[in-house]
């Protein structure tokens, strides 16, 4: 996957593009010919055939966003990372329609809007029936992307699918200036969306230990609303001394949309703020490193209408989520066959990742808790009235999450983030575990491990004998503890391999 070259067009821009068209004028006849049913028009899907060499954008796949035509319960090949398509169903078809609004190609910005709007327009008059526990719909969200890239589209998404709901335009919160403030607005709105501008910098902060007191009291709300989203949780107010405390509110619902550069967030990961619970809240849309090329205009065209009848009926159960008791409120069933294979997921998920085994822990934990709740919010948008839970959204679920694992995985590998005790061996047979999956599966070259340390942040400033060295050292204790073997001279000749090399054993 490393070295495709991906298009940094969008799937809209290209079509146009080779039809000679606007993209606006393309969305119009997308829509028109829309079926009343879920789905993409046939006409559409004709030209994505023609087209599927022209099907990625930035490092995402846009795949079909039809259901099977029959549940599939059996673990497809690992998802790597940027490989995210559009979500099934009418949720991909709202994704669609918003993306060509933003003027810096970037379908993630899209995508993490139409998962953050059910729990503004109507999250808390809804309980997730997954398979673990009851749960409600908030969702935190990271979205990765460098500067000019688009990443503040998520905020614009959102707004566009509130006013197109009906529903009033408070569901979108501000930027909690304090965690009392947090804990208040939720109080007085337990349905509301809010973004996190730079969160990267701000979970910096945080992590330094230099934090005002005010950030530090913002990090333990949004920690304790996560997990107050069920019927039966209650977020507890805040008493202050001499004043009013803020307000206790039953099960509220809240999506977090954040946004940050690779470099200021992977800098805010030691090891202290991986531990203390709140990264593995939030689930990690990385839309790669390279700047999109800027649209000429950006026109979404006309809402489909399938989109929009979703979005008012979402809106009529929201008085049901803004009553002071949620007792009794709607269900999001969970079919048989999306548990069998949410269960087969999690089963084969460690088969699939290549982490240290805190980092395989951290982002097990990230995707239990994760997976169900968009697989819910899936099912929402595809019937508001009765939604349940099917096998295509469980899987397009853990695609996200395990995209997300493995983008932060490797950053680990790659030194990108680095801890305040680093564990170089771990790294270097991480690496190497690594290198040899993805080449021939089992030989790797000590060239290419040199020259990938050499490039690493994690061992920057080490001179060349140095680093060498080092080398030496890790390898010897990796052969000790039976990581890894030489290659004999006799196998290296018959594959043609200058240098020694290694067998990854386990």
């Amino acid at each position: 996957m490393a070295d495709r070259k991906v298009r940094k067009e969008t799937l809209y821009y290209d079509l146009a593009n080779e039809l000679g068209i606007s993209p606006s004028e393309l969305a119009r006849r997308i829509n028109d010919e829309a079926d009343a049913e879920l789905g993409i028009p046939s006409r559409a899907e004709e030209i994505r055939s023609e087209n599927h060499a022209a099907s990625l954008v930035e490092g995402v796949a846009f795949e079909s966003d039809d259901p099977p035509a029959a549940p599939v319960v059996s673990t497809p090949a690992p998802v790597e990372v940027h490989e995210i398509g559009f979500p099934p169903g009418v949720a991909g078809m709202a994704a669609r329609w918003l993306e060509p609004g933003n003027l810096a190609p970037n379908p993630l910005a899209s995508i993490v809007s139409v998962l953050s709007a059910p729990a503004a327009i109507c999250g808390r008059a809804w309980t997730n029936d997954q398979p673990q526990r009851a749960d409600g719909l908030s969702l935190y969200m990271c979205l990765l992307a460098p500067s000019g890239a688009g990443k503040e589209w998520m905020v614009g998404g959102v707004r566009r699918l509130i006013r197109a709901s009906g529903a009033p335009s408070d569901c979108l919160g501000a930027r909690p200036a304090s965690g009392a403030g947090l804990e208040e607005s939720v109080a007085d709105n337990p349905c509301q969306s809010i973004p996190l501008g730079e969160i990267g910098k701000w979970l910096q902060q945080v992590a330094s230990g230099k934090a005002a007191p005010y950030e530090v009291a913002i990090q333990r709300a949004i920690l304790a609303l996560y997990n107050e989203t069920d019927e039966y949780a209650v977020h507890v107010g805040t008493a202050k001394a001499g004043k009013a405390g803020t307000k206790s509110v039953e099960s509220p619902c809240l999506s977090i949309m954040g946004e940050s550069t690779h470099d200021s967030f992977y800098q805010a990961l030691s090891d202290d703020a991986r531990k203390n619970g709140l990264l593995s809240r939030f689930v990690v849309f990385d839309a790669g490193r390279e700047r999109p090329r800027q649209r000429r205009t950006a026109n979404m065209g006309p809402i489909p209408p399938e989109v929009e009848r979703t979005l008012q009926a979402m809106a009529g159960t929201r008085a049901r989520g803004m009553s002071p008791s949620v007792y009794g409120r709607n269900r999001i069933r969970w079919s048989p066959e999306a548990i069998r294979l949410d269960e087969e997921l999690f089963d084969r998920w460690n088969d699939v990742m290549t982490a240290s085994p805190d980092m395989i822990s951290e982002l097990i934990s990230r995707t239990r808790q994760s997976s169900p709740r968009i697989a819910g919010i899936l099912a929402l948008w595809d019937d508001p009235d009765d939604p349940e839970v099917m096998p295509v959204h469980v899987q397009w679920a853990w695609d996200v999450c395990n995209a997300g694992g493995r983008s932060m995985a490797r950053a680990f590998q790659t030194g990108e983030i680095v801890g305040e005790s680093v564990d170089f061996e771990e790294m270097v047979y991480q690496y190497m575990a690594q290198h040899a999956k993805e080449s021939n599966g089992w030989t790797v070259p000590r060239n290419s491990v040199r020259a990938w340390m050499a490039k690493s942040p994690a061992f920057r400033g080490r001179q060349s004998d140095a680093l060498s060295d080092l080398l030496n050292k890790i390898i010897k204790q990796l052969c000790d503890g039976q990581q890894i073997a030489p290659v004999g001279e006799e196998d290296r000749r018959r594959l043609k391999i200058r240098g020694q090399a290694y067998v990854v054993q386990k």
